[in-house]
């Protein structure tokens, strides 16, 4: 069943509208958790912005950890049915899900995550390098001191010491994430550009940019960039969602996973560093040879299907 309007409406309409259904729904949400969030934890307006201040307190993670999910639903996983209703007419159809995924391609789709981390790692250190003009000095400051205190937060919600901590961890933030966001950049906004601009590759990197500058962390952009080219490209070989929801939980649990096991089954801290110093450069050779490999072998078994 095709919408009577959107359905045939143009690229850059769909667009705009995708964004403000977004952000409506964003507000939406918030505003409704905000107001549940008084009687359950027992809060005021006031102590809303304080729990930022103090994230020692177990309650006041509780709370903000409340927050996350409920605004990532918002922005993320809500927006994408609203578009795909009124883009199609049948949101599941237009959002790729009915193709479930088939255990091949799902294993390649894991060693596709496991290949890229050198290259990952290695653009991250690359990254943190870059200084921006003297002149935007101020910018570079605040840049600094926002991704600081991002930090500092995601460090409060990943120290957990129990499973069911890390289970809540892993639903906050490789669950949600992963189907959320790639329901809306995947599902709806690459599709959207590559209808636009009639060009598959220059519309898996757009999205992938706009998925990148959406995080807001601009010592984190290159690889983040790198991952969403990597998703956008599983989904258009597969014609399913499903890869590259698989592939962004991948990263974020692995992510989750070895801090709450570094200094307690003997996980090396420098897990995460692979592939980032210089005398690992082999390695992004070697990771980009294989990325190479592993995708030709992931779009074969689509072709013969």
């Amino acid at each position: 069943m095709k919408s009577s309007f959107f359905y045939d409406a143009h690229p850059f309409t769909k667009l705009i509208l995708s964004f403000l259904i977004a952000f409506f729904c964003f507000i939406l949400t918030f505003i409704v958790s905000v107001i549940l969030a008084m009687p359950i934890f027992g809060i005021g307006p006031s102590d809303l912005i304080h729990a930022l201040e103090d994230l020692n307190n177990p309650e006041n993670l509780n709370l903000l950890k409340y927050l996350q999910i409920s605004q990532s639903t918002g922005l993320f996983l809500i927006p994408p049915f609203i578009l795909g209703y009124l883009f199609s007419g049948n949101s599941w159809s237009y959002l790729k899900f009915r193709q479930l995924p088939m255990m091949v391609p799902a294993v390649i789709t894991f060693l596709i995550l496991i290949s890229c981390l050198p290259v990952v790692n290695f653009l991250n250190e690359f990254n943190q390098g870059l200084q921006l003009p003297g002149w935007l000095s101020g910018v570079e400051n605040w840049m600094k001191r926002s991704e600081q205190a991002a930090e500092k937060l995601t460090e409060a919600f990943l120290a957990v010491d129990s499973i069911n901590g890390l289970l809540l961890n892993l639903l906050m933030i490789a669950v949600i994430p992963a189907i959320g966001e790639e329901l809306l950049f995947r599902g709806v906004i690459q599709r959207i550009l590559v209808e636009w601009t009639k060009n598959i590759h220059l519309g898996i990197f757009i999205a992938a940019f706009i998925f990148s500058a959406f995080h807001f962390q601009f010592y984190g952009f290159l690889p983040r960039l790198l991952l969403g080219v990597l998703f956008g490209y599983l989904f258009v070989y597969s014609g399913s969602i499903w890869y590259p929801v698989i592939a962004h939980f991948i990263n974020n649990a692995m992510a989750v996973l070895v801090y709450y096991f570094i200094g307690k089954e003997g996980v090396e801290e420098s897990i995460d560093q692979f592939g980032a110093k210089g005398m690992s450069v082999l390695f992004v050779f070697a990771g980009i040879i294989l990325l190479i490999l592993l995708f030709r072998f992931f779009r074969s078994n689509f072709r013969k299907a």
